[in-house]
């Protein structure tokens, strides 16, 4: 207990201090390192409220929001562009707690996940000013992913946890602290994430950062570091032994390949070519990959049988929703799914879903098909965004592409694995979603006001990754 206190008090007074020296928005990238970090576990019971790292992050951010003076990094008039579809979400998550089968629970749902995630997207968007945060704020996430891949080390190869330093939590599914160990697969490391591929999505994801700060680093010193976080983060990643990162990855560096400037485009193929050689060169690596492969098109084998749940989930919930059609339109309420016991054919037998692996069959079950829908519509709209401000961008796109292929990864690893609200990465996927909406707001002209550059005394030439010219900022608002 002693050692949590001490964890929320180094965090709050870490972000306090930058903030109170620099700016709120010079605080932001030591937030978004906590955030990736720490893990929810680590939290202390007020009753009814738990207590987590992130929450103490959120309300310290907040609390310095409204107290610090609105100077140079804080774009207080600037228009929420999610605004509109996020009070919709929460309307709609109100009428389906007036019908939800646990009221209590889904009250709490809304409370948490939701006022979080929205609170960390509004404070964020109303503060990024600049691209060089967004920047920072990457390499604080990257960083972050980097120590947890240090701890999978050790997880690994020394057989000790770093979660073994915090008081078990009970879930679901079994208590925190362990070591999870397959049968098939043997030790999937997870670090101080809730499960290995959770920690899988996350170092798909900073593996792609790691490969676009490669493309503004300055130094080869810089780019030295990078490419040594991007081999040890692949070293985890294949030890999480999870199928959906790895996809993940790969669909990832796709689109920054096909998409990307002539920069990205060459790290992505020296990363593709340094794959290579360690397949070359460790042909015991390439034999379990490929037995894995072979494992999920196996019906004998357990990767099948998770292969073929997703599926066999998103039937039984059709089918619920559809003898119901009240419940298809508003759900049964927040939090609901595991109160449902829901059953459905699954490998020719009848068989009770106790997980579901699957955020969008989630939110259906939960919220109707009304409640995915305005889901879809505002998770889909900062990809939109990015993609958009991608092709209207002449010069700098490769920051539009990496945003644009972080959201399609997460939202594919959604359909895997319920990481929406589960773990630190709902916490990074808003992160991402606030830093393509600002940086899609102060790259395009604005209708009332100009856009204007900033002090060249304030940012040297050579901190800037626009070939020497300063940065652009916003400084009026848009229509």
């Amino acid at each position: 207990m002693l050692f949590v206190c001490l964890i929320d008090l180094i965090v709050s007074i870490s972000i306090i201090w930058i903030a109170s020296r620099r700016s709120l928005e010079g605080a932001l990238p030591c937030a978004a390192f906590a955030f990736t970090l720490l893990p929810p576990d680590a939290q202390l019971s007020l009753g009814f409220f738990q207590l987590t790292p992130q929450r103490v992050v959120i309300l310290t951010l907040v609390v310095l929001y409204w107290v610090l003076p609105k100077r140079g990094g804080s774009n207080s008039t600037t228009r929420l562009a999610l605004r509109g579809l996020i009070v919709l979400n929460i309307l709609w998550s109100l009428v389906s707690i007036g019908n939800s089968i646990v009221p209590v629970m889904s009250i709490k749902k809304l409370l948490s996940q939701g006022m979080e995630y929205y609170l960390v997207y509004v404070v964020c968007s109303k503060t990024i000013t600049q691209v060089r945060t967004i920047h920072k704020m990457l390499i604080a996430m990257v960083a972050a992913v980097v120590v947890c891949s240090l701890f999978g080390a050790v997880e690994v190869y020394g057989g000790w946890s770093v979660m073994q330093m915090l008081p078990s939590v009970q879930h679901v599914f079994g208590t925190s602290g362990g070591i999870a160990v397959d049968t098939e697969r043997g030790v999937r490391v997870s670090s101080t994430f809730e499960h290995p591929i959770l920690f899988g999505a996350a170092l798909a994801m900073a593996i792609t950062m790691a490969v676009y700060l490669q493309t503004i680093a300055k130094s080869r010193a810089q780019r030295l570091c990078l490419w040594t976080a991007v081999c040890l983060m692949f070293v985890n990643i294949y030890k999480t032994g999870s199928r959906g990162p790895w996809l993940a990855l790969g669909m990832g560096l796709v689109i920054m390949f096909v998409l990307g400037q002539y920069r990205m485009r060459r790290t992505v193929l020296l990363f593709a070519f340094l794959i290579t050689v360690a397949l070359v060169l460790r042909p015991g690596v390439a034999d379990s990959v490929l037995g894995i492969y072979r494992n999920s098109l196996d019906p004998n084998t357990a990767e099948y049988s998770s292969y073929q749940y997703r599926y066999a989930l998103t039937h039984a919930a059709v089918d619920l929703l559809a003898k119901n059609p009240s419940r298809a339109v508003w759900g049964y309420g927040l939090e609901s799914f595991y109160s449902l016991h829901l059953k459905g054919d699954f490998g020719g037998q009848m068989h009770e879903f106790l997980s579901c692996d699957n955020v969008w069959v989630g939110v259906m079950v939960e919220t109707g098909y009304v409640g995915l829908i305005l889901f879809v519509l505002m998770l889909s709209k900062p990809a939109i965004v990015a993609f958009r401000n991608y092709w209207r961008s002449s010069s700098d796109r490769n920051l539009h592409v990496l945003l644009f292929a972080n959201l399609v990864m997460y939202y594919f690893m959604m359909s895997s694995v319920a990481m929406y609200s589960w773990g630190q990465n709902g916490y990074m996927l808003w992160i991402l979603i606030s830093a393509s909406l600002a940086y899609g707001g102060f790259r395009r002209p604005a209708k009332c006001g100009v856009l204007m550059p900033l002090d060249e005394k304030a940012v040297p030439a050579v901190s800037s990754p626009y070939g020497g010219q300063p940065e652009p900022t916003l400084i009026a608002t848009r229509d």
